[in-house]
């Protein structure tokens, strides 16, 4: 297939290995990858326009996972060199890495969104002996149809499992010792019980808050009061369970670093889940 857009200045993302990478770690991977550039792009120009802080693909190459990003906020500053904003973020995300790849490696002025981003980001190649993972800043020259790499990351599946490892203990160490609690997040049911909600004990039910992640997970009420919100607001015969959503304080259950069930702590709304008003 013949390609007709016009090269550009770009991120390079490859990964390599030996066993198959599921759709969902690498969803994610550029999911987190996509939303450290923008919150770069938002740092270094604040009055940046939203859509002008995406990654664009360009092209995916066959053989290893090679996806080429181009920045949709290089057409906007017209007389900006774009690489410079690649080389910088990609230079800023090789520092972050760097430390937590070092032994109980700690990130200073950081915050849970970003360990878990940098933990997704390098995720892709977890797990596999043989894998590895780079990400490179690609400068194109227009006139001689050249390109070089002007910065540079490079990681292999021992370094991926060390960052993921102190990223997210670096997590709980900042939410609070071995509790994962996050307040104020949307959920809506996947599966309900009928029986009676005890405390501290599996429900029955499942839960999705996106936020966390697009599978269900298991419900645990912290208290009658919890349970008793959440069942209580679809015992109406008029009203699918399926169709609310609840605004909830969650404690997540981790195994083996991944959410595996949600205690619910307290629910403070629900409401009908409704289409886009748009």
């Amino acid at each position: 297939m013949s390609m007709t857009s016009k090269e550009q200045d770009s991120i390079v993302l490859r990964i390599d290995r030996k066993t198959p990478l599921t759709l969902e770690r690498l969803t994610f991977g550029m999911m987190a990858m996509g939303a450290e550039y923008e919150k770069f792009i938002q740092s270094q120009h604040p009055n940046a326009e939203d859509h002008e802080a995406d990654l664009l693909v360009q092209r995916v190459k066959e053989g290893s996972i090679v996806i080429e990003l181009v920045g949709a906020l290089a057409p906007i500053f017209q007389g900006m060199n774009n690489i410079i904003i690649f080389e910088q973020f990609t230079n800023l995300v090789k520092g972050r890495l760097s430390t937590l790849s070092k032994p109980n490696g700690r990130l200073d002025d950081t915050s849970p969104r970003e360990l878990e981003n940098l933990a997704r980001m390098v995720e892709t190649v977890a797990g596999d002996s043989g894998g590895t993972g780079e990400m490179l800043a690609v400068q194109y020259n227009s006139d001689s149809g050249e390109k070089h790499v002007t910065a540079s990351i490079f990681w292999k599946a021992k370094d991926a499992e060390q960052v993921v490892s102190n990223a997210r203990a670096q997590i709980r160490e900042i939410r609070g010792g071995e509790s994962d609690k996050q307040c104020g997040l949307l959920m809506h049911l996947f599966q309900t019980n009928i029986s009676e909600a005890v405390p501290d004990r599996s429900s029955g039910e499942k839960g999705i808050i996106e936020s966390i992640s697009p599978k269900p997970k298991r419900l645990i009420y912290a208290s009658d009061l919890a349970g008793q919100r959440i069942k209580g607001a679809w015992s109406d015969e008029r009203i699918s369970p399926y169709d609310l959503g609840f605004v909830v304080d969650v404690d997540v259950q981790m195994v083996n670093g991944r959410p595996s069930a949600y205690r619910i702590l307290e629910v403070h709304d629900v409401f009908p889940l409704e289409g886009d008003d748009e």
